[in-house]
């Protein structure tokens, strides 16, 4: 008997590694499934896109108020505009504009924003926009004057006592050392 190589294999083709514990055949049944679950859940359940509707934003400007006289001493001159917006579907935008520029001021539901003014009269408008696309708009006059305020008016009627507090300090000490002795006058006697 004559010994050598054998060029015949006797080896037999072996399924690569599992996955999961399947072998090739099952795992291309099991993704051809998956992909029919996903389309048919595509076809079933459509995304839903949001439609503009008829959600209503409210809007409010807590500063300034209309008509307000506000006083500036910044350069570059500009108001800080205060206010609350809410939407039931939240808020994608808000944005401050007037006459001289336009300033965003994020999503939140409370916004603080300075926005660019002139001397004189000015037009603020707050747009608000929620993550429907619906939009609501408030706008507002204000007059804008460069410079520190001008002083209060104080009215003195009568005397000005020069220190007041002292006197009154002084008047409620003795007032209290006549209490503690009319108190010790008193246990005396008993």
């Amino acid at each position: 008997m004559e010994m050598g190589f054998s060029t015949r294999s006797n080896s037999r083709e072996v399924d690569p590694q599992p996955i999961f514990g399947i072998g090739s055949a099952m795992r291309i049944t099991l993704i051809v499934a998956v992909l029919i679950v996903a389309v048919l859940m595509i076809i079933a359940f459509p995304a839903i896109n949001p439609v503009p509707g008829d959600e209503e934003i409210n809007l409010i400007i807590t500063f300034p108020k209309e008509g307000d006289e506000v006083w500036i001493d910044v350069v570059p001159p500009h108001v800080t505009v205060h206010g609350e917006v809410d939407a039931p579907s939240g808020i994608r935008s808000v944005v401050v504009q007037s006459e001289i520029g336009e300033v965003s001021c994020g999503n939140g539901m409370e916004f603080a924003c300075p926005v660019p003014v002139s001397s004189g009269k000015n037009k603020i408008t707050v747009i608000a926009t929620d993550n429907l696309g619906n939009q609501a708009e408030k706008s507002l006059n204000v007059t804008i004057r460069s410079g520190p305020p001008p002083p209060l008016l104080i009215i003195v009627l009568g005397y000005l006592i020069e220190n007041a507090l002292g006197y009154i300090i002084g008047i409620i000490g003795v007032l209290g050392v006549l209490l503690i002795f009319l108190k010790f006058r008193r246990r005396k006697r008993r």
